[in-house]
């Protein structure tokens, strides 16, 4: 064992041996009795020390100290900041970062989850303690741990869980900011950006207006599905059409109309009594003091930073992510399926051969819906 492992091993959290990792300086190795997770978590950090974002931050990194790493039972229902993958723990006497064991079973996010909480969490929440600044109550917590994951394991050549938060980071802080509200409203938690912190009360009522914005684009999309049902309707009952060919399209309209517009739906009724306790909140003496910690907190040097470095890295997830080889084209099979702009085309064409068989049914309305996830 060498000298730094022997030194930290009686305030560790340890439950085996523990070895300092050959591709990062200043990781720890916990392998619970299992040199197979230590060999498992060092392949990961090698992977993690080839990407250029992530060598740029290992000089703030080691700055925080000596940091150990570990597979673990996590529950995710009851650890702080704890995730589907992982959790990072700044309490222990050694930063702690937990991945959780399932990880070992299916390894697609492992890099992605290694760095998010190394790079994202590590760095962020450490780092709150000496700048004072209350960076948990930011939207850049979790966004940067999203960011820093999918940009350090891209960069490595390694797979990312695309979803829907990455999508709003990619397309700028403002979008993201306003899908945190809907992960605020259920745990009943409120996170701004650093222009929200700038006047909190009125970014509450910017989100508001944003619900109503998002309520029409509900609405849009819902009148739209049905136009398309109607219409896969009509050219398999009245054409003959084989089913078979638009089986995607029929099962993507009622997975639409039946679990998506309907889920979206609640998250905006939730998200808009969770935002109007807020502004109550907001009245009351302790929300006022909030209110001015958030302020104070605007004006730091610190957030500042923190938001620039974000924004850049919605950028460089857009560089990465266009540079993303494009999927194999897959072979179809008999009988030959229909796409949207075919079944577009199709409709066109029989508006005007036969206009008769298209009365009761809506033309279409010749406007984009309202997008649900902001531009």
């Amino acid at each position: 064992m060498n000298v730094l492992a022997t030194l930290l091993l009686l305030c560790l959290p340890a439950s085996g041996a523990i070895t300092e990792s050959k591709a990062l300086k200043g990781v720890l190795i916990d392998d619970r009795g299992q040199s197979k997770e230590a060999a498992f978590l060092e392949r990961g950090l090698k992977k993690i020390a080839q990407s250029g974002t992530a060598k740029i931050l290992e000089e703030r990194r080691n700055r925080l100290g000596p940091v150990l790493v570990r597979f673990a039972k996590l529950d995710t229902s009851t650890v702080a900041f704890s995730g589907a993958h992982g959790n990072t723990d700044i309490h222990q006497a050694t930063m702690t970062v937990n991945v959780n064991e399932e990880v070992l079973k299916s390894s697609h996010s492992f890099v992605e989850t290694l760095a998010h909480e190394l790079y994202g969490h590590g760095i962020l929440l450490k780092e709150k303690v000496y700048e004072d600044a209350d960076i948990g109550h930011t939207i850049y917590n979790e966004g940067w741990a999203l960011a820093l994951g999918a940009i350090i394991a891209l960069e490595a050549g390694e797979p990312i869980d695309e979803e829907y938060r990455i999508d709003a980071i990619t397309a700028s802080t403002r979008a993201y900011a306003a899908e945190v509200m809907f992960l605020d409203s259920k745990e009943a938690r409120i996170e701004f950006s650093l222009e929200e912190a700038k006047d909190p009360a009125k970014a509450i009522k910017a989100r508001l207006n944003e619900i109503k914005r998002r309520r029409k684009s509900v609405e849009e999309r819902r009148q739209d599905s049905l136009v398309w049902r109607q219409r896969l309707e009509h050219f398999t009952k009245v054409h003959r059409l084989d089913p078979a060919q638009v089986k995607e399209l029929y099962d993507s309209v009622d997975a639409t109309l039946n679990v998506t517009l309907p889920d979206q739906k609640a998250m905006l009724e939730t998200a808009e009594k969770h935002l109007k306790s807020v502004l109550d909140y907001f009245k009351e003496p302790e929300g006022q003091l909030w209110v001015e910690r958030m302020k104070e907190l605007s004006r730091t040097d610190y957030l500042r930073n923190v938001a620039k470095m974000f924004a850049i890295m919605g950028l460089r997830l857009q560089e990465l992510r266009a540079a993303l080889p494009a999927a194999p084209a897959v072979v179809e099979a008999p009988p030959k399926t229909i796409g949207w702009a075919e079944l577009d085309e199709m409709t066109a064409k029989d508006l005007v051969e036969n206009p008769g068989h298209w009365k009761g049914v809506p033309p279409p309305s010749g406007r984009r819906a309202e997008p649900w996830v902001l531009p």
